[in-house]
């Protein structure tokens, strides 16, 4: 398994911005959780979730080595990025 699917719910996507410390680039339109801190380390209290939208996400030291592994194409632990991937229309 590699993870489970949560719903969320939430009044606004500002809520989720503020609380899970989030890139939100409204001019791109990306939105997914940061997993690193300001040192580029993977930050305490990540818990491992983000949106499946088929982000870009970088491989800092290895750091998301499994993540990588799980999702890239060629299956290289070791890649630098990764692409997560995309439900969307999955239901």
């Amino acid at each position: 398994m590699v993870g489970t699917l949560r719903f969320v719910s939430s009044k606004s996507i500002q809520d989720l911005i503020d609380k899970n410390l989030i890139n939100y680039d409204p001019e791109g339109d990306v939105v997914n959780v940061n997993p690193y801190d300001s040192r580029d380390k993977i930050r305490d209290d990540f818990d491992g979730w983000v949106f499946p939208d088929g982000s870009l996400f970088y491989n800092h030291d290895n750091q998301l080595s499994d993540a990588a592994f799980v999702f890239s194409e060629d299956h290289d632990p070791s890649k630098a990025s990764f692409f997560l991937p995309s439900l969307e229309n999955f239901f």
